[in-house]
């Protein structure tokens, strides 16, 4: 969850392949991946008679590989690099039934919304946002812009703007402004009113349920613990120099969640996770103020973050606003410490922090909180005329009596798998329906609650900006001065004091040989998704192909790849749509609306890749003469949670992860797995080429459990003997706290060595140095760093100078054949 407080937390569930063998399949559909495989699109045809049979269209192979952001380019080694919009943008997504196009006025950005409804325009008029043309003066074509490029996180001094440059121009800026004003406070009115609350005035109720608190000096804790949105006004300022960065730089803003089932919003479409509502809420708004809002579920049901905070924000995205969202899978004080100091030191920006206001305090960062609860909503009625009055958004969240069933599934969860009015393509497998059915995690009205509160905080924030940006530079002049956005000296002093406090941090609860992590910036690569830039921070881009060029491959295609949504799950004509509201646009004769372009700078070369660029094997030497790749190592299969097919980087702005023929509920669309490149006693070496160690620390992830030998006496078990314990049902369940559902379905192990076999030995291999370790040494040296997280530490040495570096392991058992497996799940170094 999001809390205010530190304690106060939700819980998680849903471990998929933790197990020696595969455990009971979850909600979420499994798949495997393949490489990207192109192929012309389906010639359109005529719609099918009814009575016809579908287009048999099933076998057709769609591109799992759309054109992504390129890496980060940083020509001079800053250390706080400008993010500029992306070049090449995915279409605008469909899903809610967008049909209207709008365009950011001074980037060119396009985001689809839904159309107003007649209601609605009679309601709140035509206004639209100022585009900076017509009556006003201003004048057609291009406009001057900067290389944002050339300066650290593209703090362009004042001086460097050219005159004609939208930031330098007052009667641009000032109606730019004056627009955006507006535009805030009609998307906070609509959220106000979408839950029945008055939209201007003081009214407790409102402050109860969606209350906004910003602390002042001196304020106890006790004053904001129990408010929907809490942060401390030094923080607050973090948060608004941060929006007004990219404005200003006309920047991608990236915004990620990381923590367990509750984040991910299992049991619901992935698009109705509260981090993606939230996007579809505040993504127009972005684009209106000339940014780029980019939005990514990191997500994993049964797990923390643990596995990902080794990897520095590498498989994060080096997001500008992170969320930590793991209550009940991430109790421990230690590793919730270094997941903030982790995001403060390795990326290329410091982020803002959503999550445990104390915790992230603690840890050096900027932090808010959020709480996950529907206190303070209207209360649904017992008598049917009298739901009605409810406005729909809060209806069913908090109800009368328990005799209304407000808890169970099928009222909480509204999750679909397919549109069969789709025929382009016919699924192979037969579609679940799954009748909106689920299991105990928040529905999607607590999700969309979440998303709003979320939206709150950014609007409160933003609006501040806005009203700062105009107090200073009607006193200043235009543009406006540095001492406002830029961020370079900010993030510097945020590192610095983390830092300083390292030593009597949390983070010192750490085994010693993993303490490493609380102060240095660590990188990494993956095979778990959903992963930011999946192509460039999969574990196979360094590892190094066998003699004949083998690397793992997948046997699955992508089937679809376009977005499905359903009538069922949109706004229901009347309700207010707040994603329309703040689309609605002013049209010229023709009814097309103007943009402001931009000449867009010489793009950057492609070099000094930021932390999750990528690294192709440059043909380093050879290890010692026998160490060579093997040709046995294959990636996780689908049975196993393994890879899936598709672009599975977090967002809605692909539609391929997972989507192969063996999955049952396209439309699902959840992105988390846990992949890995697996391997044996006859598999050989597996050998990766890591670029820039610095400190000399070295970690691998690695999983203990995976056999191919099953014994059938043992299917479905989930621990060694089955713990001596039965399944509960999902009555007994019911009557649990959601702390004791996690310990029953999934209870903590013993150390995972145990599944190996007594012969089993490992070779670990970094730069030539080979270290053999049997079982008793493994028990020893493999850290059991939480429930599911195993880690061993290959080296911790610093060298005299940064190198690259080749790590290779092989795993051999004398007796034992086939029965010693290993599954290579991360590699993380510093």
């Amino acid at each position: 969850t999001l809390p205010v407080g530190e304690d106060d937390e939700f819980d998680d569930d849903e471990v998929e392949g933790d197990t020696e063998e595969p455990t009971e399949e979850p909600t979420e559909e499994e798949a495997t991946e393949e490489p990207p495989k192109k192929a012309d699109p389906p010639q359109k045809a005529d719609p099918p008679n009814k009575a016809d049979p579908p287009p048999a269209t099933a076998a057709t192979a769609y591109s799992a590989d759309p054109p992504k952001p390129p890496a980060l380019a940083n020509p001079h080694g800053f250390r706080f690099v400008h993010r500029p919009i992306p070049a090449h943008l995915p279409n605008p997504s469909d899903v809610g039934h967008n049909s209207e196009v709008i365009t950011g006025v001074t980037t060119g950005v396009r985001a689809k919304v839904p159309p107003a409804s007649g209601p609605d325009a009679a309601k709140r008029g035509k206004w639209g946002f100022f585009d900076g043309y017509g009556s006003d003066g201003m004048t057609d074509g291009a406009r001057p812009t900067v290389d944002y490029a050339r300066h650290e996180a593209g703090d362009v001094p004042a001086a460097d703007f050219p005159d004609d440059a939208w930031q330098a121009d007052a009667v641009y800026v000032n109606h730019f402004l004056d627009a955006a004003e507006g535009l805030i406070a009609r998307a906070r009115e609509g959220i106000y009113e979408e839950y029945g609350f008055p939209v201007d005035g003081p009214s407790a109720d409102r402050d109860a349920a969606l209350g906004f608190y910003v602390q002042k000096d001196g304020d106890p804790a006790s004053t904001w613990g129990g408010m929907p949105v809490a942060v401390s006004r030094p923080d607050f300022d973090g948060l608004v120099r941060r929006l007004l960065h990219a404005m200003m730089t006309n920047a991608e803003f990236k915004v990620a969640v990381n923590g367990h089932s509750v984040a991910a919003g299992h049991d619901n479409n992935f698009w109705q996770s509260y981090i993606h509502q939230f996007h579809h809420l505040m993504e127009p708004i972005f684009a209106r103020l000339g940014m780029k809002l980019s939005s990514y579920n990191y997500g994993r049901g049964g797990m923390g973050t643990l596995q990902d905070l080794f990897a520095g924000t590498c498989t994060l995205g080096d997001p500008d606003v992170l969320m930590w969202d793991s209550g009940m899978t991430e109790r421990e004080g230690h590793i919730k410490d270094a997941f903030y100091r982790q995001a403060i030191l390795s990326g290329t920006r410091v982020p803002f922090f959503i999550g445990e206001l104390a915790t992230g305090t603690a840890a050096g960062g900027e932090t808010a909180g959020v709480q996950q609860t529907a206190a303070g909503m209207p209360t649904t009625p017992m008598d049917e005329p009298g739901r009605s009055a409810v406005p729909w958004a809060a209806r069913y969240l908090v109800c009368e009596k328990d005799e209304m069933n407000c808890g169970t599934a099928a009222m909480r969860f509204d999750r679909l798998c397919w549109d069969e009015t789709i025929t382009e393509y016919v699924p192979e497998k037969k579609q679940k329906d799954p009748s909106g059915g689920g299991g105990w995690h928040p529905g999607w009205r607590t999700h969309r609650l979440t998303s709003r509160k979320m939206g709150l905080l950014f609007l409160h924030a933003l609006e501040h900006a806005v009203s700062l940006w105009q107090e200073r530079t009607s006193a200043g002049g235009y543009p406006l001065a540095g001492e406002h956005w830029h961020v370079t000296e900010h993030y510097a002093e945020i590192r610095k004091n983390s830092l300083a406090t390292v030593a009597d941090s949390k983070c010192m609860g750490f085994q010693e040989p993993l303490r490493r992590v609380c102060s240095v910036p660590m990188r990494g690569r993956s095979e778990f998704t959903g992963r930011a830039n999946p192509d460039r921070t999969s574990l196979r881009t360094i590892m190094r192909p066998a003699r004949d060029g083998y690397l793992p491959e997948h046997a699955l295609e992508v089937v679809y790849d376009k977005a499905v949504s359903f009538d069922r799950q949109q706004i229901p004509e009347g309700e207010v749509d707040i994603r329309a509201i703040v689309g609605a646009r002013r049209l010229r004769e023709g009814g097309e609306e103007r943009q402001l372009q931009q000449q867009a700078p010489a793009a950057a070369a492609d070099t000094g890749a930021s932390p999750d660029g990528p690294h192709a094997s440059p043909g380093l030497r050879a290890l010692a003469d026998k160490i060579v790749p093997g040709r046995g190592w294959y990636l996780l299969p689908a049975g196993e949670n393994g890879v899936p097919v598709g672009y599975c980087d977090g967002s809605t702005d692909y539609h391929s992860c997972k989507r192969d023929k063996d999955t049952d509920c396209l439309a699902n669309d959840h992105q988390d797995a846990r992949g890995g490149i697996i391997g044996d006693d006859l598999s050989g070496w597996i050998v990766f080429d890591i670029d820039n160690v610095t400190e000399g620390f070295v970690v691998l992830k690695l999983e203990t459990w995976h056999s191919k030998s099953v014994d059938p006496r043992t299917e479905g078990w989930t621990e060694i003997d089955n713990g001596g314990k039965r399944r509960l049902t999902e009555e007994e369940l019911a009557h649990l706290t959601m702390e004791e559902r996690e310990e029953a379905e999934y209870p903590r192990r013993g150390l995972l060595v145990s599944h190996w076999p007594d012969d089993i030995v490992v070779d670990f291999a970094v730069d030539g140095k080979v270290t053999t370790m049997d079982k008793t040494v493994l028990q020893e040296k493999v850290i059991h760093a939480q429930r599911v997280v195993e880690l061993v530490v290959l080296l911790d040495e610093k060298p005299k100078k940064p190198k690259d570096m080749e790590v290779a392991v092989r795993v051999r058992c004398a007796t034992s054949v086939r029965k010693c497996h290993m599954s290579i799940t991360h590699l993380y170094w510093a």
